[in-house]
């Protein structure tokens, strides 16, 4: 039985958490979580520590330094900082990374790179469904909006479901087991894609594939190239960023909530918001966007925010992680079954197997290199692949949320 971890406990242990912690000071607090954020970043790209970050990629380490201050009694634990470095960093974070992509080029995705994606998602969508029935009943009721985020992050991406988990107001205690499963279940799930691409010419043959499928697509060297971060260029980005947040919050905030139990809310609109203004910024105005630099604070926001989540990871839940496990495991063998039936109905090769499920597990960062463990050729389809669903992500799992929500509560 999964059972969500007590929240009253957890709240009276933030408590005495608070009163004891060596730094309660949230300008102090703030400059100690960017120092962990950026200096991981910073670590991650250098060869000294590669084998560090390959025993635990650097998500998880953003999750776990966090959660080791606050449970050596570092940092306290509800710091009002935290929700407000939540409820700042996650749109902007979204802005940034959808600005960042070239939405016109999605029209270049050949027919088996769109059946491929969207087989993936609706693979995801349908374990959804089931792992709610079976795991987020009765007692365990809350946990559908725990996993509302998880199918959100499974299509869209770490950004998307720390938007849906704003949105929905799922709380911490229920998310932090969560996210901590589905970032080692994606870390295992990268591996074995990988594995497989050696064998994919007898795995094609099995799927009735003949031919690889390789679509016209490439990038131009100025969306790859990284560009130096001029003054100008970081300062037009900031503003743009942040009028866009304010003119989001000005309306969403404004606009009724609705869903019972409510599934759009005031931040729900937010998000809606801020990334239907990005969407339009990437489809219409790309070419005055400086694409490296948007991405790169996107990624930065972002991290702020899961540091933040960190601090809410309450170490005692870890004893359930193998539940856990053992439910986003279910998880994604339904969404492989689903991805390999449409592969072998439609006479899709192993590398579109792996692409359409990359692109929703995984993201715009691990698609590239799982298609180059298959064909270098496919690097930039498996980067406007997973543009696809990132997009998706962001609406979908909402529609998600309602139905999760009715199957937990029957």
């Amino acid at each position: 039985m999964l059972d969500a971890p007590n929240t009253v406990e957890f709240a009276s242990d933030v408590a005495v958490n608070v009163a004891t912690a060596m730094v309660s000071d949230p300008l102090e607090a703030f400059l100690i979580i960017v120092s962990v954020v950026c200096g991981l970043v910073w670590l991650s790209s250098l060869s000294q520590f590669k084998k560090v970050f390959k025993i635990l990629p650097l998500l998880i380490w953003i999750i776990l330094i966090p959660a080791t201050l606050v449970g050596t009694g570092v940092l306290p634990s509800n710091l009002p900082l935290y929700i407000n470095i939540g409820k700042v960093g996650l749109p902007l974070s979204l802005f940034y990374l959808i600005i960042s992509c070239n939405l016109k080029d999605i029209q270049k995705l050949g027919k088996p790179a769109i059946i491929a994606a969207l087989s993936g998602t609706l693979g995801i969508s349908i374990g959804g469904v089931i792992i709610v029935y079976l795991f987020a009943t009765g007692e365990n009721a809350d946990l559908w909006k725990g996993f509302t985020v998880i199918s959100a992050s499974w299509i869209g991406g770490t950004a998307n479901g720390a938007a849906v988990q704003q949105g929905l107001g799922a709380p911490a205690s229920v998310i932090a087991p969560l996210a901590l499963m589905q970032t080692l279940m994606g870390f295992i799930w990268l591996i074995i894609l990988i594995s497989l691409a050696p064998h994919q010419d007898k795995i094609s043959k099995i799927l009735g594939a003949t031919e690889p499928v390789l679509m016209d697509v490439t990038i131009e060297e100025e969306e790859v190239e990284t560009k130096s971060l001029s003054l100008e260029r970081f300062a037009g980005l900031i503003a743009l960023g942040f009028v866009s947040l304010i003119i989001a919050a000005g309306i969403g905030f404004s606009l009724p909530e609705f869903g019972d139990p409510k599934i759009i809310t005031h931040a729900t609109w937010v998000i809606l918001i801020i990334s239907a203004m990005a969407i339009a910024i990437a489809a219409f105005k790309h070419e005055i966007i400086p694409t490296a630099d948007a991405s790169n604070l996107g990624y930065i926001f972002l991290y702020l925010m899961l540091a933040t989540l960190g601090t809410q990871l309450n170490f005692s839940v870890i004893a359930d992680i193998g539940v856990y496990m053992v439910a986003g495991a279910l998880w994604l063998i339904i969404h492989l079954v689903i991805l390999v039936a449409a592969c072998r109905y439609f006479k899709l090769p192993t590398s579109m197997l792996a692409l359409g499920s990359i692109s929703n597990v995984g993201g715009i960062v691990t698609a590239p290199l799982i298609a180059s463990h298959y064909d270098r050729r496919l690097i930039p389809v498996a980067l406007l692949m997973a543009v696809g669903t990132q997009i998706i992500g962001i609406y979908l799992p909402f529609a998600l949320a309602a139905i999760f929500s009715q199957i937990a509560l029957m």
